[in-house]
């Protein structure tokens, strides 16, 4: 564990081995990504288990969409394009409780 460590220290970009117990949802949470991402840049079409091996790119800043949020008033709060929100994250829309990057 203590490799994996240093790893993340030193770089937003890693192959990560799944701990016991561990879902998409708390890895992207214990290391700032979205369920989303990990699950497309992986090519997952089920949950992870102990021991599989995927890619992680952590980022600076997560976010989650409140109600009343828009995709323009997330851009504005941010000071981003929708283009490149959009972009990053990989998605076409947002949605109440999604969680999404901030590039």
């Amino acid at each position: 564990m203590e490799n994996l460590k240093l790893a993340i220290n030193d770089s937003l970009e890693f192959i990560y081995s799944v701990e016991q117990n561990e879902t998409i949802t708390s890895i992207s949470k214990k290391f700032s990504t979205t369920e989303n991402l990990i699950i497309l840049d992986n090519n997952l079409t089920k949950e992870v288990e102990e021991g599989d091996k995927i890619y992680i790119k952590r980022y600076n800043s997560v976010y989650t969409v409140c109600p009343l949020d828009t995709l323009e008033s997330v851009c504005n709060k941010f000071n981003i394009t929708k283009e490149d929100l959009l972009f990053e994250n990989k998605i076409t829309y947002i949605y109440v409780g999604e969680r999404i990057v901030i590039p």
